[in-house]
């Protein structure tokens, strides 16, 4: 009869949940001489509770057969209400259903005076195939009609299996083909848009490609960029102006020292570490020997650090950063964050739950089982055996043994956690988005919210005692507190950037920095925050638009990795938030001068990255048509 599968692929055979009355010789018949013969000689499997094999509940083992199946045939003979049940459950999944019945059970009979045995009404308008005996002629019929049924199934399971496969050869592929992939993917739709590519002489990791449109209504722009993954401190700041301006270096993290008030680092994109000996006064660059965007820096004393990035990327320096040489991660992941209790012990931690640690200085890195694979964001030690980790989703971890053993700790909250900071075994905090911190005084074992005051993302914490800190984040938010958390208030910053970092060497001298290369510092008896130069060059993107209107300006990030929770946070006051693979949706309206709206794409092959930015590309502009 030639047979019904799905050989695209993943071959798969179909499977078909037979619904029928049991005990009965007639229906039995049916089944094994018609039935039986012809799913078997169309390569299908069929189901029947009575030929199946199980320990648990009948309907248990029915309901999973019914999971598990493609389509049903229900045998209606003998109007059993069980067969009834089935073949509606199936039906109300979506799933197809042929109907038979024996031919006198279709009809009214003397005997049968209540109609007990008489296919229900409502089903006796169904296209039911009668049978008498399991002749040639009901074989025929029967195989004729499943045919027709499991056609559509067939091409939907062929799609299906396509689309692992391809799904598959994508995350074989290497970034450097993605990346290709992308760019001539962007730059082509772009092109057919209209969108007139400007030309970018010094372009930042990750980018791809800028489109300028002009209308009658004014200017839009399209920016795209390409990460193995977005995460907040990923976010890319747009500013706009008389002249268009563009992506600024981020300045990720700042590590001061409490020996003394002068010696200060700070990392961030293209390998960027910059160094001052006199408090900030003066900056200087250091040469790192890596273009990784680094993440995370720490040093135990004036001399002796190391710092974390992109690619598992780990550097150390004896001397203040005169020279970073680059220590074996044994990992590609993205490395978050690094932490040193002395010149030996250390950990870093970082994507996918990963989390390495070392008693030698970083001489030898080795793996350490965080027990979970969501992303970590932050490591904090008080000495060589007790330590913390905040990440995804409220995760909070603790050790008591150097990272030996890891656990985890009840944070109460389900926002992203990116900072935490111990001053001793008891007291520590942790902030997140939303406003969100979180305080102990017994070592984790209870966490609490404290009122925050603001909305805004925070993306670090400081501590110099267990009375005094400082959280910042996003709008350049600076908030202080000298009673552990019991109150927070806000310090005025003068700026609106993101802050990504903050570092107190003590309770009147400390430092923040973020975004466009923004760096504030505070010394004195009264904490005034004044900015610093840091001696960096914002990457401008400069267009003759003047005297154009600016209409709106969309930054599409492309995740080389599928993440399906990633998500990008607000990066200045006039961006919107996007979850993964969102449609456009503009800025609020206070901002309605300029829209600029940041997206993220997570496509899980080729082809769904071709699909995704043809939609994009088609909402933004339906979306600016109606706009304009």
């Amino acid at each position: 009869m030639g047979q019904v599968t799905t050989m695209v692929n993943e071959p798969r055979s179909l499977k078909c949940f037979v619904a029928s009355a049991f005990g009965r010789p007639d229906v039995d018949d049916i089944y094994h001489q018609a039935i039986l013969p012809v799913l078997i000689s169309l390569g299908i499997e069929p189901l029947r509770l009575d030929r199946v094999v199980f320990n648990d509940d009948i309907d248990e083992q029915m309901l999973a057969c019914i999971d598990q199946c493609d389509f049903c045939i229900a045998d209606l003979t003998y109007s059993r209400p069980s067969v009834y049940f089935e073949a509606g459950h199936v039906s109300g999944l979506g799933k197809p259903v042929i109907y038979m019945a024996r031919s006198d059970h279709l009809r009214a009979k003397a005997e049968d005076v209540e109609g007990a045995r008489r296919v229900h009404f409502d089903l006796r308008m169904k296209n039911i195939l009668n049978w008498t005996a399991p002749n040639k002629t009901l074989r025929k019929n029967l195989a004729s009609r499943i045919r027709v049924e499991s056609r559509p199934i067939v091409r939907r399971l062929e799609v299906e299996a396509s689309s692992r496969a391809a799904a598959k050869g994508y995350a074989r592929s290497s970034a450097e083909q993605k990346l290709a992939h992308f760019d001539k993917r962007v730059r082509s739709m772009l092109g057919r848009e209209g969108y007139r590519e400007i030309r970018v002489p010094h372009p930042p990791p990750g980018f791809i490609a800028i489109g300028w449109k002009k209308s009658e209504a004014g200017s839009w722009l399209v920016a795209a960029f390409a990460q193995p993954s977005f995460t907040k401190n990923d976010l890319i700041l747009i500013q706009s102006g008389p002249e268009l301006a563009g992506m600024a270096d981020a300045l990720r993290q700042a590590q001061f020292e409490s020996v003394d008030r002068s010696h200060g680092w700070a990392v961030g994109e293209d390998g960027t570490i910059l160094a001052t000996k006199d408090g900030g006064t003066h900056w200087s660059s250091q040469s790192s020997g890596t273009t990784s965007t680094l993440r995370g820096v720490k040093f135990v004393d004036a001399l002796h650090g190391w710092a974390v990035g992109d690619t598992g990327t780990i550097l150390a320096t004896k001397d203040g950063g005169a020279h970073w040489s680059a220590q074996r991660a044994r990992t590609t992941n993205l490395l978050a964050s690094v932490d040193f209790v002395d010149h030996s012990h250390g950990w870093a931690v970082g994507d996918t739950g990963t989390m390495l640690a070392t008693k030698d200085g970083g001489a030898h890195w080795g793996a350490q089982s965080s027990g979970t694979s969501d992303v970590l964001f932050a490591v904090s030690f008080v000495d060589a055996s007790h330590g913390w980790v905040a990440g995804r989703a409220g995760t909070v971890l603790a050790t008591t043994d150097g990272g030996a053993h890891w656990s985890a700790q009840r944070s109460r909250t389900t926002s992203d956690l990116v900072n935490v900071r111990f001053v001793d075994v008891a007291h520590g905090w942790a902030v997140g988005d939303t406003g969100t911190i979180l305080a102990t005084k017994d070592g984790g074992a209870h966490w609490r919210k404290q009122r925050s005051g603001t909305q805004a993302a925070l993306s670090a914490v400081a501590f110099v005692n267990a009375r005094h800190g400082w959280a910042v984040g996003s709008y350049g938010t600076i908030l202080a507190t000298s009673d552990g958390g019991g109150t927070w208030t806000q310090q005025d910053s003068g700026t609106t950037q993101w802050l990504a970092c903050v570092s107190f060497a003590d309770a009147s001298c400390g430092w923040a920095v973020g975004d466009g290369g923004t760096i504030l510092a505070t010394q004195g008896d009264v904490l005034d925050w004044s900015a610093q130069s840091s001696g960096t060059t914002s990457f401008l993107v400069s267009a003759d638009l003047r005297a154009e209107r600016m209409m709106g300006f969309d930054v599409l990030c492309i995740s080389l990795r599928r993440t399906p929770q990633a998500r990008v946070l607000e990066a200045c006051p006039s961006f919107a938030v996007f979850e993964t693979n969102s449609v456009y949706c503009r800025a609020p309206s206070r901002y309605h001068e300029e829209r600029m709206a940041l997206h993220v794409l997570c496509p899980r092959s080729f082809e769904d990255f071709d699909r995704l930015l043809e939609q994009h590309l088609e909402k933004l502009s339906l979306t600016r048509s109606g706009l304009a």
